[in-house]
């Protein structure tokens, strides 16, 4: 599956929304939330800036034997 990045330029996910996102060195779950992007992970704000961001997949479902 490819993630449809969305340039931080163009646009920011609504506050506290889980997203993938990344510096261009590598990908995060992060959220943005009062103008400051946090890693899920640590809850802390990342040093590296975020240029990109793309919504989550969903989960998938569970089959039904």
């Amino acid at each position: 599956m490819k993630a449809n990045w969305i340039s931080c330029e163009d646009d920011l996910p609504d506050d506290s929304r889980e997203v993938l996102c990344t510096d261009l060195c590598g990908w995060f779950i992060g959220c943005y939330e009062n103008n400051e992007w946090t890693c899920h992970a640590t809850g802390y704000a990342f040093d590296s800036v975020i240029t990109h961001w793309a919504e989550l997949p969903a989960l998938p479902e569970e089959d039904e034997a």
